[in-house]
């Protein structure tokens, strides 16, 4: 299955709340590109940012869920 990104930040502790309250609901997800962030003090450089990304078959529950339009 093909994971899809669902939420997008900078920002590390962000992005462990985030995914945390997606897996809260059922939700499994995980979070790509951390290391970029964990090199740079918490904030990352990296074009595409922090992603946080579900199965395709969930990614419409964990947007409603989150709120955000994403794409």
């Amino acid at each position: 299955m093909e994971p899809v990104s669902v939420f997008k930040t900078a920002n590390v502790a962000e992005a462990h709340l985030v995914c945390s309250r997606l897996r809260a609901v059922g939700i499994p997800a995980i979070v790509q590109n951390e290391l970029s962030a964990m090199i740079g003090g918490g904030i990352s450089m990296e074009p595409a940012g922090i992603r946080i990304e579900v199965p395709a078959s969930q990614a419409d529950a964990a947007r409603e869920l989150l709120g955000e339009p994403w794409e």
